[in-house]
């Protein structure tokens, strides 16, 4: 099951402090829509969380050979690079593994790169093999365009299994949980988003983002 950014528990004891136990099943819904719509706004597949043991995902490669491979997804940790050739040997199940010394996850993670704790974006290709393989190593010097042509296994989205961890950017937590408390308020509110403001008149403010809140999402979007 996807992540909750906020829990009920958390709503009613910093957000809707008048509300009892009662209320959970409902507030999990929109603790629930929270966590998604963060995760729609910052553009990330797998938001921010990421699965307790590997997996693989098999991807196409890029529109025009290159060394550098955005796989549209975080990469929390990758334990394995296979490429093929082409289409046609993705599809025959042709792949070959590169070494872990000629591939490279980036931004680096530190001062310079990535900021400590973020995932990296994509995979960079050593300019010079230290691996040998099988084919002409050559064919391997960039990710080739086709279908399924690259083959990843690790783990993905943001590098943890929890929100209550120093792993997991802090400030999400409190955006999920003003944009859930926002959504369980609108029943009382009614769907309008006309709201009056002295010596302005009416105008139009969304409910569900604050511009707190959303200066921290742009901060984290992909």
């Amino acid at each position: 099951m996807a992540l909750l950014y906020c829990t009920p528990n958390e709503l009613r004891l910093t957000w809707l402090t008048q509300l009892s136990t009662d209320v959970d099943p409902s507030l999990a819904l929109v603790c629930e829509a929270a966590s998604r719509y963060v995760d729609r706004w910052t553009n990330r597949a797998r938001g921010f969380y990421t699965t307790t043991g590997d997996e693989a995902l098999t991807l196409d490669g890029p529109r025009s050979e290159s060394r550098s491979y955005d796989p549209g997804i975080d990469i929390a940790a990758l334990t394995t690079l296979e490429l093929a050739e082409d289409t046609e040997s993705a599809t025959s199940g042709t792949y070959t593994t590169i070494s872990t010394g000629d591939w490279f996850l980036r931004p680096v993670s530190g001062s310079f790169g990535r900021p400590l704790g973020w995932p990296a974006s994509h995979v960079v290709l050593a300019e010079d093999y230290t691996g040998t393989y099988s084919n002409s190593s050559q064919q391997f010097m960039n990710f080739m365009p086709g279908e399924n042509t690259v083959r990843l296994t690790g783990r993905f989205g943001w590098n943890t299994t929890t929100a209550a961890t120093t792993n997991f950017p802090q400030e999400i937590r409190v955006v999920a949980a003003e944009i859930a408390t926002r959504l369980f308020r609108t029943r009382e509110a009614g769907f309008n988003d006309q709201v009056n403001v002295t010596d302005l008149g009416a105008v139009n403010l969304p409910r569900t983002l604050s511009p707190w809140a959303r200066e921290v999402l742009d901060t984290y979007r992909r």
